[in-house]
């Protein structure tokens, strides 16, 4: 008499004498023949999962595919503040996502523009100028008074 496929283990033919592991990206309960895929915005690096209860939230500043055996960094321009996503968030207007794995948005820099996806924020052009730190497009710089004129970069007249 035939006992089912243990868990944590895969039977890929009917009559398998020695189970083999599960896979990576994966969870295998009693009686698997075909691993089944951790859902998209978990991961397991791990081949002995029996339940998807298992699979692993992805962590704030990554994100995970179907089936996934690791966690995906957010990558510059993107962020995730939330555990266990699918994609990574465009960064917002008027903020600066610089680094990889970014989690909280950094306000712009003084004299620079931050449009939605911004990683290095753009330096308002010469004869503008800004103070703020919450510009979203260059046409939001103050351009220079008459009686003074601006010819490089830099935060005030």
């Amino acid at each position: 008499m035939s006992r089912p496929c243990p868990a944590q283990r895969r039977c890929p033919e009917v009559a398998t004498v020695v189970p083999l592991a599960c896979l990576l990206g994966h969870f295998c309960p009693e009686g698997t023949s075909a691993p089944i895929d951790c859902p998209a915005d978990t991961f397991t690096n791990r081949t002995d999962l029996a339940e998807e209860s298992e699979c692993t939230p992805c962590r704030r500043g990554t994100f995970c595919t179907t089936a996934s055996e690791i966690e995906i960094s957010c990558g510059v321009g993107t962020y995730n503040n939330d555990l266990g996503q699918l994609r990574c968030r465009a960064c917002p207007a008027r903020k600066r996502c610089s680094a990889d794995g970014t989690i909280v948005p950094m306000p712009c820099l003084p004299g620079h523009v931050c449009p939605e996806g911004t990683w290095e924020p753009e330096p308002c052009p010469a004869g503008t100028f800004t103070d703020s730190t919450n510009l979203a497009s260059i046409s939001e710089c103050t351009p220079c008074s008459n009686s003074t004129y601006r010819s490089e970069e830099h935060t005030s007249e």
